[in-house]
């Protein structure tokens, strides 16, 4: 940071501060926090050259302009709350004083990032940043028109219906001298940047952003039928969060007109969605198609769903991609790098993938479990000891998750579930192998009856792995495993040999989700056998001692956790205290102040 804003603020060379202060916004994305001590002297230098107003200083003060909508992602309101409102003006002034496209793609940008500081906060700046990104994505500027004798000229003219004329040659009749046309990079980036902006301020402003819904929705509508796959991307990112931002309207003031807007704005989507993500040519754009469908299911769930009709097209579209058959993955055609191919098929399928079990739970086991037969074999064969550690980990993954959102429908999946969950448990890779024993928890967790049977094969495995698991996030998932068995048949399991082995593994490493699991295990061991309990209270103890006061557990895991500890202060005073004395002075002064004792 001393190089950094020493040649940001002593340099001579305009290129050199352009290329430090670029430096300095990779910085903050990756340090994120940590750059905080340095934010007033950056600041300071940032607003010298935000504040110019000369020719020659334009790409310096542009790319102040980009790393300040850097910062404000990476430091959060803690540091920009303050500064919010300047920031706004900033770039509305910027954009009503130059007239460049570039200038207004990183005054968007700002937008976008300062929404999320201010969030509900910037409606009195909306209906200015909304009419002027609107202005952006239906400008014609840039276009330029390709002729047959070479020759080629600008077009400036913003009228809607000029574009569709362009646009639409194959059903308009055209100059047969022009070839083709072409746009301006900074002009493709503009719209960009306008389409990305608005989503990200729709879904930050919500309810202040309700009145430009609609106009904004529509404008970048147009736009998933662009020439340029970056512009393409960016509407469907940007219309996903549309819908996600009208959910939000609809939780905060629930009424039918509200209802009726979101499954208008959905009813228009998701069919435009499957579409692309069945013929759109470019892999990357699918990709943000599959990714807005997740969060769409994720969020809003049900509504995206409605009736077997549309149920039965999102599954069709996901089972194309699993299968590669979309227009993006056909292998005709194809010139880039055969290593970046394979990585980008990889990503698809994964992102194709994620949608099924959040299918699973927004229309709930029984009715998604037809469908799951359908996708089981598809993600079975991903299972074979033969494939790659990343499609194994893939498939894995899929099956634990569609376990839990399939919930008591798993029932009749579990002779074909198992035995690929029992290798994949077995498996060299790291990942494999976590994924795998987190789905034998949930199994284990969801198959009923039908599990008890092989509680004794699960526990050989389990026992197998935890004896010598050196990966930090497997051993949790098998610590989260047994305590979903416990919970859900524990006399079949022998907790006297049990017990004393999921305490020595704890407290967890990395997969800290799973602490709500395993603290409920013995929050119920404890209610149903406290003196079993208590023969570990030195354990206990250690591992409560870590984690009270901590992110590692949740708010009412902490509760639970305190309500334990006043329960043996009362009826085993005399072991809670000799377990205290037993712990580092740190964590025993901890449990002391917890208990009221210090």
């Amino acid at each position: 940071m001393e190089r950094i804003l020493g040649c940001m603020s002593n340099s001579s060379s305009p290129k050199l501060k352009e290329l430090s202060i670029s430096a300095l916004g990779a910085i903050a994305s990756g340090a994120e926090e940590l750059l905080r001590p340095y934010f007033s002297p950056v600041m300071e230098v940032l607003k010298v050259h935000l504040m110019q107003t000369g020719e020659e200083g334009r790409p310096v003060q542009l790319q102040c302009l980009e790393t300040l909508a850097v910062l404000v992602y990476s430091l959060g309101k803690e540091s920009f709350l303050p500064l919010a409102e300047d920031c706004c003006l900033l770039g509305l002034n910027l954009c009503d004083r130059i007239d460049d496209p570039s200038t207004r793609s990183c005054a968007y940008h700002l937008f976008g990032a300062i929404s999320e500081v201010m969030e509900d906060n910037i409606s009195h700046h909306l209906e200015k940043m909304t009419t002027m990104m609107i202005l952006s994505l239906k400008s014609r500027e840039g276009i330029v028109l390709h002729y047959n004798e070479n020759h080629s000229f600008m077009l400036f003219d913003d009228e809607a219906d000029e574009e569709d004329a362009i646009i639409q040659d194959e059903e308009e009749e055209e100059d047969p001298d022009v070839e083709g046309f072409s746009v301006e990079n900074a002009y493709v980036d503009e719209k960009e940047e306008a389409c990305s902006s608005l989503g990200v301020i729709a879904l930050n402003a919500s309810s202040s952003f309700f009145p430009y819904l609609d106009s904004c929705f529509q404008e970048v509508f147009k736009h998933i039928e662009s020439p340029h796959s970056s512009v393409r991307k960016a509407a469907y990112e940007a219309l996903g969060k549309f819908a996600r931002s009208m959910n939000l309207v609809c939780q905060k003031n629930p009424n039918e007109s509200n209802a009726a807007a979101l499954l208008l704005l959905l009813d228009v989507l998701i069919p435009a969605c499957l579409h692309g993500a069945v013929h759109d040519k470019e892999r990357e754009v699918v990709m943000i198609v599959l990714e807005s469908l997740n969060n769409l299911l994720k969020d809003v769930k049900d509504p995206c769903v409605r009736g077997p009709e549309q149920l039965e097209k999102l599954c069709a579209v996901i089972k194309a991609v699993l299968q590669s058959k979309t227009a993006c993955q056909d292998p005709e055609g194809e010139d880039e790098d055969d290593k970046q191919q394979a990585e980008l098929d990889a990503m698809l399928v994964e992102c194709a993938g994620d949608g099924i079990p959040l299918i699973a739970a927004a229309v709930g086991g029984a009715t998604f479990a037809p469908y799951f037969a359908g996708f089981l074999p598809l993600l079975l064969s991903k299972m074979k000891p033969s494939c790659s550690p990343a499609e194994k980990s893939f498939g894995g993954g899929i099956l634990a998750e569609s376990v839990v959102s399939l919930s008591e429908a798993v029932v009749q999946f579990v002779p074909q579930l198992l035995p690929a969950l029992v290798s994949g448990a077995q498996d060299k890779d790291d990942e494999v192998r976590s994924n795998s024993v987190f789905g034998l928890g949930v199994l284990a967790e969801h198959g009923g009856a039908s599990m008890h049977k092989h509680y004794p094969k699960l526990l050989s495995v389990l026992s197998s792995i935890i004896g010598c698991e050196e990966n930090g996030r497997a051993l949790d998932n098998v610590c989260g495993a047994v305590s979903r068995m416990v919970l859900s048949h524990p006399g079949g399991v022998p907790l006297e040999q049990v017990f004393p082995v999921l305490l020595r593994s704890l407290p967890l490493k990395e997969d800290f989700e799973e602490n709500s699991t395993v603290f409920k295990c013995i929050a119920f061991l404890y209610e149903k056998n406290p003196t079993q309990v208590v023969k570990h209270i030195s354990d206990i103890a250690r591992i409560f001692g870590h984690v009270l006061g901590t992110k590692e557990i949740q708010p009412d895991t902490e509760i639970a956790l305190v309500m334990i500890l006043r329960n043996m202060a009362q009826h085993f005073p005399q072991e809670l205290q000799n377990a205290l004395e037993s712990l580092p002075a740190e964590a025993s002064s901890k449990l002391r102040s917890t208990l009221g004792l210090a």
